[in-house]
């Protein structure tokens, strides 16, 4: 779950397809993944590729681009996905992330390079894959690969020191629990640790951000005392005929004495002020168990890759794939490159349809960079360069106009060059889903700024509003090229 997503997410819990019983198992997986990390995102590929659904579409025989309008970057040589990164509210995520893959077979590392358009390095005395999306493959194991996206390279030498030298740190004991527990059986599984991660002041801050609760003190009350003892978060999903059904628990060391309808009323305020809100929020049943509160609902395909792009990092996509796909001399083919671009034009059509309702800068700017993230996801297995650019650029450019719905003027230099540039910046003003909009005091060279909520507000609005041609601008080079694009990778070569 990265930084962007707090306790808010949301899954659901039903029955699955039984895994095969070869293979490291979830837990077993969690182990070989470096710390620190408070969350869990596990992808049980050879259980969704058997459920009802799966069956009925023939997810085993299409891309994985078409099923589930590419929500989860699966392949059948895939066996499950099981991906850390480190969650701390209030704060804008880091781009590290890292994830574990068992596959089917042994892994040839210079075919996953050749797959994924990247090069053979060394990192830690052994060979990894770099590739241009900022992203690093290890071969942990003859059948385990491992991948990391960090900016660091000298974080994934320490993680293949420690697997080597079997020292890395236990996991936190809810994600180990809940890989135990659920992560087996289920299609999809999230886990929050959050285990002292709120403190009573945002929890407060929240409480007092809801208007349901704002009117009902007694059930304001019973809130903050599960919300202050809450252990962790599940989200489990699965995949039935009819569709995607979720369920989120929220397990805490308090008894739920709120009323469900009014807990689910703050769930659903708090989602909808974070830019989550889904469409069936409105029949979602809401169950407080012994020390537990509950939500099961179901999800569109849009609103399900809308969470994988949050929970799953973008370095998940083609792990082992070019094992199994046939890379040709060339290393590209039409059809692949084709659907690669329609599916890059696809997330974008989604991210505009939201664009539409949008009333807040900082959601919309957690859109945009949720797009980013699905695009930044997608296979390059057989894609040509040109639409691998294109992808590339797309998602740079993503970042910047939500960096500027953040508060941080778009650099000249992305307006003006025609080479893609993006570099990470800090905004001038951040938004926490408890504490709503602060002042970032990392900004720039000056240290913060003691001011009230309602002249923070004005100050964020006047410059992003400032900045609105650029986002135009941006958006205008991205629609540039979406034709453009399609039309060279659909060309007879």
């Amino acid at each position: 779950m990265p930084r962007s997503v707090p306790l808010s997410l949301v899954a659901l819990l039903l029955t699955s397809a039984a895994l095969s019983a070869q293979g490291p198992t979830p837990p077993d997986l969690l182990k070989s993944l470096p710390g620190p990390f408070n969350t869990l995102a596990v992808v049980n590929v050879e259980a969704i590729l058997k459920s009802p659904r799966a069956v009925k579409e023939g997810w085993d025989k299409i891309d994985m681009t078409t099923y589930l309008a590419g929500a989860i970057p699966i392949h059948p040589a895939v066996e499950r996905i099981v991906a850390t990164t480190e969650f701390t509210p209030g704060k804008r995520r880091d781009s590290s992330a890292q994830a574990v893959v068992p596959v089917k077979k042994p892994i040839d590392l210079a075919r996953v390079a050749a797959g994924l358009h990247g090069q053979l390095v060394e990192v830690g005395g052994e060979q990894a894959v770099a590739t241009s999306a900022g992203s690093y493959l290890v071969k942990l194991e003859p059948q385990l690969l491992g991948l990391m996206r960090t900016t660091h390279r000298q974080d994934l030498s320490r993680w293949v020191q420690a697997k080597k030298e079997n020292t890395l740190p236990a996991p936190p004991r809810y994600l180990t629990t809940t890989a135990a527990n659920f992560a087996t059986r289920s299609h999809v599984v999230v886990a929050l640790d959050a285990g002292d991660l709120f403190d009573a002041a945002a929890i407060t801050t929240a409480i007092g951000l809801s208007p349901s609760l704002d009117a009902d003190k007694k059930a304001a009350g019973q809130v903050k005392q599960f919300l202050g003892a809450l252990r962790g978060v599940r989200l489990i999903g699965t995949f039935t005929e009819a569709g995607t059904e979720f369920r989120v628990t929220l397990d805490s060391n308090h008894q739920p004495t709120c009323p469900p309808e009014l807990m689910k009323q703050f769930v659903a305020e708090f989602l909808e002020r974070n830019g989550l809100m889904p469409t069936d929020m409105a029949a979602a049943v809401a169950k407080n168990g012994d020390t537990d509160f509950s939500l099961t609902l179901k999800i569109t395909d849009d609103e399900l890759g809308y969470l994988m792009g949050l929970v799953l990092p973008p370095i998940t996509a083609d792990i082992a794939a070019s094992d199994a796909l046939p890379v040709t001399p060339a290393g590209v083919n039409r059809e692949a490159s084709q659907k690669h671009v329609v599916a890059v034009n696809g997330i974008l059509d989604g991210l505009k349809k939201r664009n539409d309702t949008a009333t807040d800068y900082f959601q919309t700017a957690l859109w945009h960079e949720t797009a980013a993230r699905q695009i930044a996801a997608m296979s390059v297995i057989g894609v040509e360069p040109a639409a691998v650019e294109y992808a590339h650029g797309t998602t740079a450019l993503l970042r910047e106009i939500a960096n500027s719905l953040r508060g941080v003027p778009v650099q000249a230099a992305v307006l003006e060059q025609n080479a893609y540039l993006y570099q990470e910046r800090q905004p001038l003003f951040v938004w926490s889903p408890f504490y709503g909009v602060q002042y970032n005091p990392w900004f720039g060279a000056g240290g913060a700024v003691q001011t009230n909520l309602p002249e923070i507000r004005q100050r964020q609005a006047e410059a992003i509003r400032a900045d609105a041609q650029n986002r135009a601008n941006l958006w205008g080079k991205i629609d540039g090229q979406r034709s453009v694009v399609l039309r060279a990778v659909a060309a007879p070569k």
